[in-house]
């Protein structure tokens, strides 16, 4: 589990980047560019999560993969419900729009 070490970093990253975008909503059109930057490096380092995860999940024994799958959720809460909720978003059954 010395693996975990290394994400629950990585969840911190994401926090900040979370907390740094609730600054700035509200701020108009002078904060776009940052949100959007801000936007993209969480999308990028869920990606990079993401595959850590799955790269470890791919030398876990098959009867593991539960287990694995439970402990990642729990251990990183906050990436798992930012990946779930950006998934629905990426797949339309979520609308975020500004409008």
């Amino acid at each position: 589990m010395e693996w975990m070490t290394g994400m629950r970093g990585d969840e911190a990253q994401l926090k900040t980047l979370v907390d740094r975008l609730a600054e700035l909503q509200g701020r108009g059109l002078a904060a776009r560019t940052e949100r959007a930057y801000l936007r993209m490096l969480l999308r990028i380092r869920l990606v990079e999560m993401r595959c850590s995860i799955d790269e470890v999940a791919g030398s876990t024994p098959a009867a593991e993969l539960d287990q694995f799958a439970y402990r990642v959720r729990i251990h990183l809460p906050l990436f798992s419900h930012i990946e779930s909720v950006i998934n629905l978003v990426d797949e339309g059954c979520l609308d975020v729009s500004c409008a």
